[in-house]
């Protein structure tokens, strides 16, 4: 798939079922710079934008991302995931290392594994109860889980071995975090203790006072 505009909205106006399938082609353009799709299923090829060296933001609107291992562009400034499935079955990675900033909010199944962002300025981060991530014990803070997901250190499988979220987000400046008591993904990320060293502001929900 190519295109020569600055400039692209790909959209389906009967998003909510089914998708708009888009091509297992990559994206082929030197002047684009902004990419907006909504209500679409995006294939693997589609979704590596290393063809793409103008591309700075990039957005998805109630798409399914879910037949991908890896959202990645090594151009991306800024990422906005909204509504959106990932998959079922493992965690997708999205390495984008120049992001700038970040948006993740009401993902459905696994949630992502975020890379190394190093230039990382601000970010926002809702897990809801769309996410499969979930531990009924953590609805109860009189409750203790002693779960793999939750405590252990040893390797829980599918990428969550692996700091999955704050590791990530560790660079930014500005940051929300904001969680369904009975999700799991913060409270594993816990575990590798990261150092968040240039934060200024911090937005919580009652997840972490529980």
């Amino acid at each position: 798939m190519q295109s020569s505009g600055a400039q692209a909205h790909i959209h389906d106006n009967n998003y909510a079922d089914p998708w708009l399938e888009l091509d297992d082609l990559p994206l082929v353009s030197k002047y684009l710079t902004r990419l907006h799709l909504r209500g679409v299923g995006c294939n693997a090829s589609f979704l590596n934008f290393s063809s793409c060296p103008a591309l700075e933001y990039l957005e998805f609107v109630f798409c399914d991302v879910s037949s991908t291992q890896q959202i990645s562009s090594e151009y991306l400034k800024c990422l906005s995931i909204t509504g959106s499935i990932f998959s079922e079955d493992y965690r997708i990675r999205i390495c984008a290392p120049n992001l700038v900033s970040l948006r993740l909010d009401d993902l459905w199944c696994n949630t992502p594994i975020l890379e190394s962002v190093p230039g990382l300025a601000k970010a926002f981060v809702r897990i809801t109860g769309l996410c499969e991530d979930s531990c009924s014990k953590l609805w109860d803070p009189h409750q203790h889980c002693d779960c793999q997901y939750c405590n252990s250190s040893d390797n829980i499988g599918d990428g969550a071995d692996n700091c999955m979220l704050l590791k990530g987000l560790s660079e930014a400046k500005s940051l929300v975090l904001i969680s369904d008591l009975d999700l799991f993904i913060f409270k594993s990320d816990l575990r590798w203790c990261p150092t968040f060293k240039k934060l200024k502001t911090m937005l919580l929900n009652e997840y972490w006072c529980t």
